[in-house]
């Protein structure tokens, strides 16, 4: 372990993330990590299953005299957001995560995406397999590629859920218990438009916008934080508007449920237009809009090499309006509570071909089917193609649930107050779950984790000294 984590508590939590965080783990390439824990608990004497998918479910048997107690599944996602800053060099499928302690009672990473969601998660379910505690079976289950659209629950085989009580350990606000979620759906656009060759003597330009907060998709999207595909698409709109550019490419973001913080664009222009001081004009509304919630955001403009195909001005001033009015943050609240969003994480234009990722969430499948329906009606005013991914269901707020009960008396046993009971707008797997295995009984909890899905990830370390406590009096109760 690390010398800087090795002074933290909860040691067996601590110890357990720091060597997951040694094992690379994006969605999809969890298969290592998944191994390596498969080989140590079989090791250990206990029962391990697999699935076809690569989800693994590791199973404790109960302690002398409480065989006849109810199960209980601890469950986790193996996979974990990659995002990184600008400019840093690391390779998610080879490097380890780097964890730093910040000296302000927190965690975090150097550069990246912490992995604390859902690494501290991990962590205390596979440490409490090595406690000696007295409880009735204990199931771990941790599944794979969570954060894309959690497909490691949709594939799950049914029989690796057992009947009992299931704690979602992926929550990230100590003092809640989450008892709902909603439901949340993919979807893929696409198009094709011809390039052809730009005229001599234009020149070619990079347009970056940086230093945005993004965030989850889901926790953050009420935030109303800025959307750097969208915040450069303004900026591409105002000057298409005004001169006859002609877009060579763009990129931003690499996955729908993290809120993009950085955009680029590589546009060509005729020598007599200015596009320095163009762009510096069209950006700064943008700039003053995003400094309500955006304080860094950043312009800037480069020269670029010359590319061999651009899309024509008239495709330009077409999609940099598309991606600029693209169906995108909170759509419906009721109550105070936000009932549906919608969050365009990933666009990738290069010579000519057209890909945005994006994912609706909402609370009710009604409302998800609503949402998904607007971006792509959207979308098919722009002749685009459509695909929808598959869709993960909402999580039903359970009205008489023993497992709440008791995880509140146990909350202020420990902490002499009551915690809060809240639903929350992100997806979480007991949606899914709950669909495979009706009247299983279930909740959410976890540490303190600030600004999830990107770069600024970090979690206070003393939650997860509450988080690991709260876990251990539950059990035992």
């Amino acid at each position: 372990m690390p010398d800087e984590l090795a002074n933290l508590a909860p040691t067996p939590v601590w110890k357990r993330f720091a060597a997951i965080s040694a094992v690379p783990r994006p969605p999809g390439g969890e298969e290592r990590l998944a191994a390596l824990i498969a080989e140590e608990m079989e090791e250990r004497g206990l029962e391990v299953v697999r699935d076809s998918a690569g989800n693994l479910s590791i199973r404790k048997p109960p302690s002398p005299g409480l065989e006849d107690c109810p199960v209980t599944t601890l469950q986790a996602h193996l996979d974990m957001v990659v995002q990184k800053d600008a400019g840093k060099e690391h390779d998610f499928d080879r490097d380890p995560i780097t964890p730093v302690v910040l000296g302000d009672g927190w965690v975090g990473a150097d550069g990246t995406t912490l992995g604390a969601d859902n690494g501290i998660g991990v962590a205390a379910a596979l440490a409490v397999l090595e406690m000696d505690i007295p409880t009735g079976s204990v199931d771990v289950l941790l599944t794979v590629k969570e954060e894309v659209g959690l497909k490691g629950a949709l594939e799950l085989d049914d029989a690796m859920i057992r009947d009992g009580a299931l704690i979602n350990l992926d929550s990230e606000d100590d003092g809640t218990i989450i008892v709902g979620c909603a439901g949340g759906v993919e979807t893929f656009i696409s198009a094709w438009l011809e390039t052809n060759r730009v005229p001599d003597g234009w020149t070619f330009v990079e347009l970056s916008l940086g230093g945005l907060e993004g965030g989850h998709s889901g926790v953050d999207i009420a935030l109303r934080r800025g959307n750097a595909i969208i915040a450069l698409a303004e900026i591409l709109e105002k000057l298409s508007k005004k001169y006859p550019i002609r877009l060579a490419g763009f990129s931003s973001g690499s996955v729908a449920n993290a809120i993009p913080r950085e955009a680029t664009a590589k546009v060509a222009a005729p020598a007599d237009v200015d596009l320095a001081a163009a762009a510096d004009t069209a950006a700064s509304d943008t700039l003053v809009r995003l400094a309500k919630t955006d304080s860094a955001a950043c312009f800037k403009l480069d020269s670029a090499k010359p590319l061999r195909g651009t899309l024509s001005v008239d495709a330009t001033k077409a999609l940099s309006k598309l991606l600029a009015g693209f169906p995108d943050g909170p759509f419906d609240f009721s109550d105070g509570v936000l009932q549906s969003s919608s969050n365009i994480g990933k666009a990738d234009i290069a010579e000519g071909d057209v890909e945005l990722v994006s994912m609706q969430r909402a609370v009710t499948a009604a409302a998800l089917d609503s949402a998904a329906t607007r971006v792509a009606a959207y979308a098919g005013q722009w002749n685009c193609e459509i695909k929808k991914g598959a869709a993960f269901p909402p999580w039903p707020p359970a009205k008489d649930s023993k497992l709440l009960k008791k995880t509140i008396s146990a909350h202020e046993y420990l902490f002499g107050r009551t915690p809060r009971v809240d639903v929350i707008h992100a997806g979480l797997e007991c949606g899914v779950i709950g669909a495979k295995r009706p009247g299983l009984d279930m909740i959410s909890i976890g540490p303190t984790i600030k600004y999830p899905h990107s770069p600024k990830e970090r979690v206070e370390i003393a939650s997860v000294n509450r988080f690991w406590n709260l876990l251990l009096e539950i059990l035992q109760r």
